[in-house]
């Protein structure tokens, strides 16, 4: 009997299923993104009709107060204080969507009413929810970033209140002729104390093959600056277009043109 039962214990302990439902769930209590205002598209044939209106920081839909005003930090980065609801998914959010009116679409855009935004990929281990409840909304301001030359400095200042583990610095670039491309630049910053600042630096412009070397490397201009950490307690959905951090950068002159 004490053997039968040893060995139904030691084969539940050992099943993935039972291990994977055991593993706690992250309890994030901050969300740190930009902010936007967001719809549901409802097609009617070739037509688009947008409906439920509704906030996002970063990809999160939020749940906010009554009281809450958060219009002037629309376009923002934010950081919401409140916590994760029951429902949420743990799920980067899904992207390639071509809306009513078929185009092409890059595999990581999301199309929406105002504009297309782009799925970043994350560090393994950083936490991605669907939805936030949020208990107070309120600016971001410890990511700046300027100009040196060729190059872009990106200044990260840990303005949340606690350690953050595993922070990683990038910056996504677009490419500047033809059908778009991407390429990326990370730094990794390592384990930040609250108040600890940190500075990295990406060149303006990187070129990029995607011909497999049957022409010249392409031009990349810097897009956008991302922000990810690995503590279970921040969402960080944190990307960041050049100008809303107030740079001004233009790709260099197509090879050939005059």
């Amino acid at each position: 009997m004490c053997k039968t039962v040893s060995v139904l214990v030691l084969a539940t302990m050992l099943s993935p299923g039972v291990a994977a439902a055991e593993q706690p769930r992250p309890a994030p209590t901050l969300l740190v993104g930009v902010l936007t205002e967001q719809f549901k598209e409802v097609c009617t044939g070739m037509q688009s009709a947008w409906s439920d209106a509704h906030w996002e920081a970063g990809f999160a839909r939020l749940t906010l107060p009554a009281d809450a005003r958060p219009e002037p930090l629309k376009g923002k980065p934010v950081v919401v204080k409140g916590k994760v609801p029951p429902d949420a998914r743990f799920a980067p959010p899904e992207s390639g969507g071509a809306g009513c009116v078929m185009m092409q679409a890059r595999s990581d855009w999301v199309i929406g009413k105002n504009d297309v935004r782009m799925v970043r990929g994350l560090p393994e281990g950083a936490v991605q929810v669907s939805a936030f409840e949020a208990a107070s909304l309120e600016a971001f301001t410890g990511l700046e970033a300027r100009t040196d030359k060729d190059e872009v400095v990106v200044t990260f200042v840990n303005t949340l209140g606690r350690k953050l583990d595993r922070v990683r610095i990038s910056v996504h670039y677009e490419g500047c002729y033809g059908k778009p491309g991407v390429e990326v630049r990370n730094h990794a910053a390592g384990t930040l104390e609250a108040g600890s600042r940190v500075e990295a630096r990406f060149p303006t412009v990187v070129l990029g093959d995607r011909s497999g070397g049957k022409r010249p490397p392409e031009a990349h201009l810097a897009w956008s600056v991302q922000v990810a950490t690995t503590s279970p307690d921040v969402v960080m959905d944190l990307d960041v277009h050049a100008s809303g951090l107030g740079l001004k950068l233009d790709c260099p002159k197509e090879p050939g043109s005059k």
